[in-house]
């Protein structure tokens, strides 16, 4: 977070890009910290950096948080003899723990971070050069995710891998039989996640990735709902809706992907909760004209969960953000206009409101019982508690 205000007030742009988050943070840590610092570095931080790579690959593919101090040691000092350098595998690793990168507890060793982990393994895998090979073999084991993002993050330019993953989660769904299974779901997610972290990628395949992430986060909608709705009632209808927008968000909500939800929009067969889905990232977003994205996603609509959650989403942005001039005048219209919708609708929005669940009705008659006694307390002060 440090990293990127500073980045912000240096270069005028946030970083959205896991891998060169935490590549701009190794730098500091592995280099100019520890020269601040007066810490003396035997090994260059570049150096640091390809030897812990292959280290970290290995941890991930053995399954392994944490090495104890000789193994890890072993590791490096493998590297530096393969590569017909002298072994400085203890010198670097106390280089590595005093710097913060590694934290030792007792005999054992492990990243500060699993992620950190996750990051260097990432750069051997783009090192060897077969990442796409390597990401599409691996696509739905969780053990890599972590691992190919990253490798994503670094590369930047992967037009062709994520045209190759979206066919291969389409493959994988197609193949299915009956509902879709947890790796489809998954395989989508990391699609999603690998487009986030590939900001030079083409429009096509940028296009290719967000349509396999947005169908899969529509086709979970129903299974979720159905979960939520046996639980709280016909809420629950509206608590899918909120929570798939919640994911979609996260995995796909990045800048320069906003172009791309943009052209999806205009796309006549998509759904109205796609379409909702799209609108409401793209809001978040930021985007200059994402009032006309609304409106017309309020005016296309014809359902009522869409527009109740459109209307939540007004309250949000005005509440949440300090609207004003032309902004505030979009808003308010578009508020307006959603409560006109919703007019006639009043029945079906009570019942889709309506909560069900034993617990909800413990607080809701908890607060009526708060609200009496606080009525009673202002008539007559001398019963206030």
């Amino acid at each position: 977070a440090t990293i990127g205000v500073m980045l912000h007030e240096r270069e005028q742009r946030f970083i959205t890009n896991t891998a060169e988050a935490i590549d701009r943070y190794m730098v500091i840590r592995l280099g100019r910290y520890a020269q601040e610092l007066g810490m003396r570095q035997t090994v260059d931080w570049a150096r640091k950096q390809d030897i812990l790579a292959e280290v970290a690959f290995t941890m991930v593919e053995g399954g392994h948080d944490v090495l104890p101090r000789a193994d890890m040691i072993a590791g490096f000092d493998a590297v530096f003899v393969r590569q017909g350098e002298t072994e400085r595998g203890a010198v670097m690793l106390d280089e590595l723990v005093n710097s913060g990168v590694l934290a030792l507890e007792g005999d054992l060793l492990s990243f500060h971070r699993t992620s950190f982990r996750d990051f260097f393994a990432a750069h051997y895998v783009v090192q060897r050069g077969d990442m796409e090979t390597f990401v599409l073999d691996h696509l739905f084991d969780r053990t890599w995710g972590g691992v190919a993002v990253f490798a994503a993050g670094l590369r930047r330019r992967n037009s062709d891998l994520l045209n190759r993953v979206a066919a291969a989660v389409a493959r994988h769904r197609a193949s299915a039989v009956g509902e879709p299974s947890d790796d489809y779901y998954y395989g989508a997610y990391l699609c999603g996640r690998l487009l986030s972290n590939s900001d030079m990628a083409d429009r096509e395949p940028r296009l290719a990735a967000l349509r396999t992430c947005l169908t899969a986060t529509y086709e979970s909608i129903p299974e979720f709902e159905r979960a939520v709705v046996e639980q709280f009632g016909t809420i629950g209808k509206l608590v899918a809706l909120l929570g798939a927008e919640q994911t979609f968000f996260v995995t796909v909500g990045v800048p320069w992907v906003h172009n791309q939800l943009r052209e999806l929009l205009d796309d006549a067969a998509l759904t109205d909760d796609q379409r909702y889905l799209l609108a409401t990232t793209y809001v978040y977003l930021g985007a200059p004209d994402c009032y006309q994205v609304l409106e017309r996603a309020v005016r296309d609509t014809t359902s009522t969960r869409v527009l109740v959650g459109l209307d939540l989403l007004l309250q949000q942005l005005g509440t949440g953000r300090r609207l004003s001039g032309a902004d505030l005048v979009a808003h308010d219209r578009l508020a307006a206009l959603v409560r006109k919708r919703l007019g006639p609708r009043r029945e079906e929005v009570t019942k889709l409101l309506e909560f069900r669940s034993r617990a909800m009705k413990v607080e809701s008659d908890r607060l009526k019982r708060l609200m009496a006694q606080e009525r009673r307390e202002r008539r007559d002060p001398r019963r206030k508690s």
